[in-house]
């Protein structure tokens, strides 16, 4: 079995350097990973100071621990990848669709519809105010996602005017004179 101190001598990260230190100085191992844990309040951090304090306590490998432990964390820090892969890709189909794809089907939809029937207000009126709170509440929902209320609000009037021009553009063209 590695001591500790012998353990944090290999490493030169910062939270290694400042938990050798204390130990060095005399605190006791329990001691000096809170202190570490109240320095650097990282949910990493504080997973790492766990796991060398069990270590500790129990009389385990210390090297053996830590190899576990950089193991596993990789592996969440893939997870934590992939995650934020999924997150991009679903705020941008948010913004793509309701911005764009929603307006576009629903506009032309409308078209054809107005080139066989007389316009009905309630249904046209139906239709921007569903464009406008869907479009506005995704813009909202992918700055929130991304950290920002500023964001949000920025995006929701953006999206909402994107929206309501499409939906306009494409709802006042003759498609089937357009397509014939």
């Amino acid at each position: 079995h590695t001591p500790l101190p012998t353990m944090l001598r290999h490493s030169d990260h910062p939270v290694f350097l400042r938990l050798r230190s204390l130990i060095e100085r005399g605190v006791e191992v329990p001691a000096a990973v809170e202190e570490v844990k109240r320095e650097y309040p990282s949910r990493d951090i504080k997973t790492v100071m766990d796991v060398i304090l069990e270590v500790y306590r129990s009389g385990a490998s210390f090297s053996r621990a830590l190899r576990d432990l950089a193991d596993d964390m990789a592996s969440m820090q893939a997870l934590r990848s992939d995650l934020s892969t999924s997150l991009l890709i679903q705020k941008y189909t948010v913004l793509l669709g309701l911005s764009l794809l929603v307006p576009v089907i629903l506009g032309f939809s409308t078209s054809l519809i107005l080139s066989f029937s007389e316009p009905v207000p309630e249904i046209l009126a139906g239709n921007l105010l569903y464009l406008a709170l869907t479009s506005a509440s995704g813009g909202l929902y992918v700055g929130v996602a991304e950290g920002s209320l500023k964001k949000g609000l920025l995006l929701m009037t953006l999206m909402t005017v994107v929206s309501l021009t499409v939906y306009g553009l494409v709802a006042e063209t003759d498609w089937i004179g357009v397509l014939s």
